[in-house]
């Protein structure tokens, strides 16, 4: 029998595209390994813990029904799929997990709203980043670094430091990696924060 869930996707410009499932959404689907390759399913009883096996099935459903492909990881631990024409990036948090598509290479975040970031905070901000003067930045420098040290696929070293925050506008948070320029945007989604980039 088919299991039946259910995600919701949301169109970006720039051939790109975010789908998201709830955890809450699709609990006949998070017992259910006959979506899995054999090979997924040998690494799904090798993971710990029954959250970290249920977001293993929720991502790779998602990548199956979002883009009808299996997702594989390099040697750095960064996913992609066989179609060479479209890059991913993947994120969880307790309430769901994010699948970012794109024709560019492409990194995206998502945290709950009400995470404490400040007690983080110096393990994602500097004397080099852009002063915080809104708490509410908080989650916007975690998650835009997050974004932006996936988007360049492992090159990134220190995500504390090669990555500097440099500006804020309206959703965009203006950043530079070795003095070149990236913009992240930041949605709120329920109670949820995303952050999403691509690199041109």
């Amino acid at each position: 029998m088919k299991t039946r869930s259910k995600y919701s996707t949301i169109t970006l410009g720039n051939n790109s595209s975010l789908h998201i499932a709830y955890f809450s959404d699709n609990t006949p689907l998070l017992t259910n390994c006959d979506i899995l390759t054999h090979q997924e399913q040998v690494t799904y009883n090798l993971r710990g813990g029954d959250k970290r096996k249920e977001e293993y099935l929720l991502v790779r459903w998602l990548a199956k029904e979002a883009v009808g492909e299996t997702i594989l990881y390099k040697d750095n631990g960064a996913p992609y799929i066989l179609n060479n024409r479209l890059y991913i990036s993947i994120s969880h948090c307790p309430d769901a997990v994010i699948l970012m598509v794109s024709s560019s290479p492409c990194g995206v975040d998502i945290e709950r709203i009400d995470r404490n970031f400040e007690r983080a905070a110096n393990r994602f901000i500097t004397s080099q980043d852009l002063p915080i003067t809104d708490k509410k930045h908080q989650a916007w420098y975690w998650c835009t670094k997050e974004a932006v040290f996936k988007a360049h696929s492992g090159s990134i070293k220190n995500i504390l430091s090669d990555i500097v925050i440099e500006g804020l506008k309206g959703n965009k948070v203006y950043s530079t990696v070795d003095k070149k320029s990236i913009v992240t945007s930041i949605i709120y989604r329920d109670s949820l924060i995303i952050s999403h980039t691509i690199i041109k």
